[in-house]
């Protein structure tokens, strides 16, 4: 488990293990990608934790989150004959927030990136290097 934010106090160990039939990371484990856009839990915190609920995410679990999300896009990374993480994007923006702010959060532009050419090949070995170094 890796985490990186340009805010110090997100970058704080979370949890160390993620259900593989929870929240983002376990939809795209299932599915190989997953894109969840939420409201504003201070605006519309029913639809937040509604949309929560959809992923498997309770409404305390929700509650509990340092860092409210409302953009998630994951992707399942894979080995040639076996998947071997998930890794999350997410903000607090929406898609449309982070367009008018000039950043952009494209799902699809993150995938096509994530298996490029060198870019895939370069993530897969490093998550295979860790898992062999968990083992030794």
């Amino acid at each position: 488990m890796a985490r990186y934010s340009a805010s110090p106090p997100l970058c704080a160990q979370g949890k160390t293990r993620y259900s593989a039939d929870q929240g983002c990371v376990g939809a795209a484990w299932a599915k190989g990608r997953d894109q969840l856009e939420l409201p504003d839990p201070r605006i519309d915190p029913e639809a937040y934790f509604a949309g929560q609920a959809s992923r498997g995410i309770d409404e305390r679990t929700a509650s509990a989150l340092r860092m409210k999300s409302r953009t998630y896009v994951a992707f399942r990374i894979e080995a040639v004959d076996r998947p071997l993480g998930v890794i999350v994007f997410e903000s607090v923006r929406t898609v449309e927030a982070a367009a008018k702010a000039d950043c952009q959060l494209d799902a699809d532009q993150i995938f096509d990136i994530m298996r490029g050419e060198g870019y895939g090949t370069a993530i897969e070995a490093a998550l295979e290097s860790a898992s062999l170094l968990r083992t030794l």
